[in-house]
């Protein structure tokens, strides 16, 4: 979503993305639970995505002031990115949610920064496919999973990291079986 965030030129989305998404309790979360996210890319884009993802999670109902007890990352693929795309290929992945994320990389090293044209494509629209861990800080077992797969429809980077946000906040630390987004 993010680099789909930072991948999408401003403006070029507006139906957010159309999916399911799951979540899965491995451990309890500290409580009070104070959520923040592991951001490896400092950017003052990423500062500007990473705001309004934390955003959402506020949104939501979770806590992000204070000392974070509760660190999010995300990593995510795109699927369905056509060779004549920007970018190139049939898939991207990223492990820094275009720099929203830290703690642990799964997925492909990440890629130089992409850009991509808007979903409507000969080749089909361009899904999401993303993974967000909950974990302590500086400690690295993962407490808690979510995993999200959409199609992307239209809207703003900025939109869209909030957007995520929210469900990801609504379902912190909680199991959640496959739920429509």
């Amino acid at each position: 979503m993010a680099a789909v965030l930072a991948m999408a030129a401003p403006g070029a989305w507006a139906q957010g993305c159309v999916g399911t998404y799951a979540a899965t309790a491995l451990h309890p979360l500290p409580q009070p639970t104070v959520a923040g996210i592991d951001i490896r890319d400092p950017s003052p884009e990423n500062q500007r995505l990473a705001a309004r993802f934390m955003q959402g999670v506020r949104a939501a109902g979770v806590r992000t002031e204070g000392a974070a007890n509760v660190a999010i990352s995300v990593t995510y693929s795109l699927l369905g990115l056509g060779p004549d795309r920007p970018g190139g290929g049939e898939s991207a992945s990223r492990s820094d949610f275009a720099g929203l994320s830290g703690g642990l990389s799964r997925g492909l090293p990440p890629e130089g920064r992409m850009r991509i044209a808007p979903p409507a494509h000969p080749h089909g629209p361009v899904s999401l496919v993303l993974r967000a861990d909950a974990t302590r800080p500086g400690a690295g077992q993962v407490l808690w999973v979510l995993s999200l797969q959409c199609r992307l429809g239209e809207t703003d980077a900025d939109t869209l990291a909030e957007e995520i946000g929210r469900v990801v906040g609504g379902a912190l630390g909680r199991t959640v079986a496959r739920r429509p987004l």
